[in-house]
């Protein structure tokens, strides 16, 4: 999910008051502090934190006008700069019939409207939730952790308000969505093993696990009987003829001396 945090290095003046003269760092600190969880207009953002601040000048020029001295800062600084279509998580803190209140980075404030969610949820009374109209147990009710795309955003007096949806994929309550990622997972990795399955049959092939976890292949140890069958089939074969072979030779060495005799007869 893409960040709506983003650090920025940039150069600032400030003009220190007088009664920081002999503290120049400590007047810059003081005016970054000001700056603060206020939205700045020059960079598109709130400031949540300031580091790495240096001075540029060794010298601070007076204004001719006014007893201030002006200086130049470099310093790093986190903004939280949310962009409109982009995915933001927050938690819930107030549920409505017809909006929910969210605590972004438990500080900025949004708000989703039920016409924002396109349908997908209801108010449940006796629940005090929001229900999920295809899925009644997709809750969303206070202390919820949800995931809501920005659909606009407003700043008043330099203080920054969001507005939400709610309803598009991948929006909703986090752990739901979470769970609900973990079951079409292990639903593919079971159709993945099926196919797998289905292949290896197809191909003449058929696996077994055995009780250590390891996988044979029957097929391949079934063709190795047969031809083991197939050895001892000719093998004996083999042996009976020779057997026969034998066993004419002797009648016929028999016989000719058989024929020997009557012979000299």
């Amino acid at each position: 999910m893409a960040t709506s945090l983003l650090e920025v290095t940039v150069k600032l003046r400030f003009d220190i008051h007088p009664s920081k003269t002999n503290d120049i760092f400590g007047g810059v600190k003081e005016q970054l502090n000001q700056k603060l969880m206020r939205y700045d207009e020059e960079f598109g953002g709130v400031v949540l934190a300031y580091f790495n601040e240096t001075l540029l000048d060794t010298k601070a020029p007076i204004l001719i006008s006014l007893p201030y001295a002006s200086v130049d800062v470099r310093a790093t600084l986190l903004l939280f700069k949310p962009m409109v279509g982009r995915p933001l998580e927050g938690v819930v803190n107030k549920v409505g019939v017809d909006h929910l209140g969210v605590l972004v980075l438990g500080v900025f404030n949004a708000s989703i409207a039920i016409e924002a969610t396109g349908g997908a949820f209801e108010y449940d009374a006796e629940e005090s939730c929001w229900a999920g109209s295809d899925d009644f147990h997709h809750q969303i009710r206070e202390g919820t952790k949800i995931r809501l795309i920005l659909r606009g955003q407003r700043e008043v007096d330099n203080l920054l308000s969001l507005q939400g949806e709610l309803g598009l994929e991948g929006t909703g309550s986090v752990e739901y969505l979470r769970k609900n990622a973990a079951r079409a997972g292990e639903k593919d990795k079971g159709s993945s093993a099926k196919k797998k399955k289905k292949s290896k049959e197809k191909s003449g092939i058929h696996l077994e696990e055995n009780g250590n976890g390891e996988t044979r292949d029957k097929s391949a140890e079934k063709k190795k009987r047969k031809k083991s069958e197939r050895e001892e089939e000719d093998e004996s074969d083999g042996e009976r003829k020779k057997r026969d072979k034998k066993k004419r030779k002797k009648d016929e060495t028999s016989k000719r001396a058989t024929l020997g005799e009557t012979r000299g007869t």
